[in-house]
């Protein structure tokens, strides 16, 4: 047996303990589902190389790694499916909703894209933007200051 298939070192109602916490429950409300203090549940949580607390992360990683990898399999059926739906051989109706559904959805934020600006219209566009005047402070020869107009 491999380090990874060995039965983790925690007991029947820590193993429930931590179903009950995945299932969505709080530490308070998992501890008492299964008879242990808050406080109890808490330690089992709160240090890092509790058995408890490892078992739940072990756990916690495995179902989101299952969750991940359903997920992925749905996705490619569902891909499946809508190439199926706009293939040649099925009816226009169907093609054209199915391709109304994928633009809706994913590709028409794409089509609101403008072209880039030529840069004539951009440094065009800068100066439009600056001020019509500009006043600069400076000093004379004699340290008397004095505003210059642009």
């Amino acid at each position: 047996m491999s380090a990874t298939d060995e039965q983790p070192d925690i007991t029947a109602q820590q193993q429930r303990f931590i179903e009950v916490l995945l299932s969505g429950t709080s530490i308070t409300e998992a501890a008492r589902v299964v008879g242990v203090s808050r406080r109890t549940a808490t330690y089992w949580m709160a240090q890092d190389g509790n058995p408890t607390r490892k078992e739940y992360e072990r756990q916690a990683t495995e179902r989101a790694l299952a969750f991940t990898t359903r997920i992925e399999k749905l996705h490619d059926l569902a891909i499946s499916a809508l190439e199926d739906m706009m293939s040649k051989k099925a009816p226009p109706w169907q093609r054209f909703q199915a391709a109304k559904l994928i633009y809706e959805r994913h590709l028409a934020e794409h089509g609101d894209k403008r072209a880039p600006l030529p840069v004539h219209d951009l440094v065009a566009d800068s100066f439009a933007a600056r001020p019509s005047s500009v006043e600069w402070l400076t000093t004379d020869e004699r340290g008397k200051e004095r505003k210059i107009n642009e």
